[in-house]
């Protein structure tokens, strides 16, 4: 498989990464077989996160006895230095290593998150203190919302940056990219298949759309992959890298263009509501009950959260400030019918 370098890292990595995301959903036993499958394909890059259930602990088993053969990079949520240097120490015990190459700032999504990791004594001041102390290597983030992402890039105080990057984003992150590139920052894309929602399509589609993702001038593509068959279909990306022909990418714009309709990019501009909604982390919540099976947790998480659709008044308040004009108020509907328990 086609390497390339981690920016300013220098670390060369695999075009197509394993996404640690979704292999809290399978076995143990399944999860070690499907990390050493990629493994042998050539995937060297693998993304985990202290915040994705069992992950950490389940690819620190599977790369136990072949650690040299892989890159990881994983995450924290933490939003005050002593419990993200917790998450750090907790994601060696879990990967059984004593070194993350790459570690992240998880969601660096808000001006007030980026000021606190900027500061004195801040987040960054932690991540700096941790590569000094020889636990990790390189120091990263990963955002969803394009403000913030350009103005963390532009700080110059990040090796690698990981953001959406598919084919129904393609309007999105054309503005972000070439910043991190001047900068020689990697850039890993994260959602190649947007989410999940171009999974829903067919296999050509998932191919021609990791095809796409791959011929950006980006270092890796993480793909969440939780069967053996995934990694051999998604692999072939990284050997398959000629361009799209003109047919190909009219295919893939067109399918990508119907779903953009409904696909909610996680950017927030729809905050803050009135009534206190959590929108975005909603719309995930269902997200991973429709496509990913995953009815119970969803509808626990849901539970959880203090204001529920029903709190909605129908102001249209969201609708008016997304930049997709996404139909916001029947997506919640649409949620609430699934999420709920009575």
């Amino acid at each position: 498989m086609l390497k390339k370098r981690l920016g300013r890292t220098d670390l060369m990595v695999s075009v197509i990464g394993f996404g640690g995301l979704i292999i809290p959903r399978i076995s143990t036993d399944e999860a070690i077989s499907v990390v050493r499958r990629a493994l042998e394909l050539g995937v060297n890059f693998i993304d985990t996160a202290k915040s994705y259930g069992d992950s950490e602990e389940k690819v620190g088993m599977a790369i136990a006895d072949r650690r040299d053969q892989c890159i990881i990079t994983s995450k924290s949520l933490a939003d005050n230095p002593e419990n993200f240097m917790s998450d750090i120490d907790l994601g060696l015990k879990r990967l059984s290593t004593n070194k993350i190459e790459l570690y992240q700032i998880h969601n660096l999504s808000s001006k007030d998150k980026l000021e606190k990791t900027l500061k004195s004594g801040g987040l960054l001041d932690c991540l700096k203190s941790a590569k000094k102390s020889g636990k990790i290597d390189f120091i990263g983030f990963s955002g969803h919302k394009k403000d913030i992402l350009i103005e963390a890039i532009c700080t110059d105080e990040f090796d690698f940056v990981e953001m959406p990057i598919n084919v129904v984003d393609r309007n999105v992150w054309c503005d972000v990219l070439p910043l991190a590139i001047e900068r020689d920052m990697g850039v890993i894309a994260m959602k190649p298949l947007a989410g999940g929602a171009l999974t829903d399509l067919s296999p050509d589609i998932i191919s021609l759309s990791l095809r796409y993702a791959v011929q950006q001038d980006i270092s890796t593509a993480i793909v969440g992959m939780k069967s053996i068959a995934e990694v051999e279909q998604n692999t072939k990306a990284g050997i398959d890298i000629k361009p799209l022909s003109k047919d190909e990418e009219k295919t893939l714009f067109d399918s990508a263009d119907s779903l953009s309709k409904t696909f909610c990019r996680q950017c927030e501009y729809c905050l803050p509501c009135d009534q206190g909604l959590d929108i975005p982390t909603i719309f995930i919540l269902y997200k991973h009950f429709t496509r990913f099976g995953a009815h119970e947790i969803s509808r626990q998480r849901y539970s959880a959260l203090k204001v529920k659709v029903d709190s909605c008044i129908g102001c249209g308040k969201c609708e008016e400030r997304c930049p997709y004009q996404l139909p916001i108020r029947e997506m919640l509907r649409l949620a609430e019918e699934k999420l709920a328990t009575n």
